[in-house]
């Protein structure tokens, strides 16, 4: 499962790419906005939106 997860991060843009990388490295919001130049609110989001993205993808997957 953990070995899909990757399979599937690897297939995101580079920028979402990177937002997770610092995410699952337990980077703060603030520390992942000041390595990507975006706000920590704009990371927030973008982290949600890719979670989401990551499950729809997981889901089509299986399917």
């Amino acid at each position: 499962m953990l070995e899909q997860l990757y399979s599937l991060i690897e297939m995101l843009p580079p920028l979402e790419k990177m937002i997770v990388d610092l995410y699952l490295q337990k980077r703060s919001y603030t520390e992942i906005a000041e390595i990507t130049g975006l706000t920590a609110t704009n990371v927030a989001t973008k982290i949600s939106r890719i979670k989401k993205k990551l499950k729809k993808m997981n889901d089509e997957t299986e399917a």
